[in-house]
This record gives C-alpha cells, structure tokens and sequence, in this order.
C-alpha cells in the first residue's frame, strides 16, 4: 500500500500557477489528455498552466504510441512462439496503465491542480 501511495503522490505544482489561470484554460487543458490533442492548450496565450497539462499530455501520447507498439511486437513475438495469452495479459495491463494516467490527468485539470502523470510526468520533452 505504501508503493502505491508513493507512485500517486507525484510533484505538485498547482502554486505556481494563479486561480485566474487555472480557470481560464480549464476546457482546453481536458481537451489536451485526448490522443493527439495534447498541442490545443498551447493555443491559450500566456498561459503556465495549460503549458503544463499540454506537456502532460504530450508525455501520455507519446507514451501510448511507443508503448502500444512495443507491446504489439512483443504480442507478436508471444504469439509466434504459442504464448497468446501472456500478450494478451500484457495488451491489458497496459491498456489499463494508460487509462489510469489519463483519467488521474482529467483529474487533475477538473479539481484545478497541476500534479505529474505518476511515472512519466516527469520526462520534461519541450521546455
């Protein structure tokens, strides 16, 4: 219980950025955790705080992408060596980590707050 406590208490960031802020680029903030729309929250000028969630996002895109294509090789692999259901496994728990990182993005954009993704928010891709 205290791994899992540790992985969701990311960094915190939500002081940095105003109310004024936080609110003004809420709707575009929850548009950027949607697949390929992580760039619509750079469209609001002046704004750290959807600069912040667009980066979010952006780490979950790519994350999804390259993380979807390696695990179809490795379900390829498994499925050439009579192993289907240990890539069906892994298919899930991915499909699974990655919903659980958007929803906890979501999250984070409708209670005003500017928390990392748990274990990839950190990668900092664009400064």
């Amino acid at each position: 219980m205290d791994t899992i406590r540790k992985l969701l208490n990311t960094k915190d960031y939500t002081n940095s950025f105003t109310l004024k802020e936080r609110e003004e680029g809420k709707i575009y903030c929850l548009i950027g955790y949607f697949f390929f729309f992580f760039f619509i929250p750079l469209f609001v000028k002046n704004n750290k705080y959807c600069k912040f969630h667009a980066l979010q996002g952006l780490n979950l895109f790519l994350v999804s992408i390259f993380g979807g294509l390696t695990i179809t090789l490795l379900n390829h692999l498994l499925n050439l060596l009579s192993l289907n259901i240990i890539g069906v496994v892994f298919k899930v728990f991915f499909s699974l980590v990655i919903l659980f990182l958007f929803l906890f993005g979501i999250i984070n954009v409708m209670t005003n707050k500017a928390r990392e993704l748990p274990l990839i928010g950190g990668f900092k891709i664009i400064k």
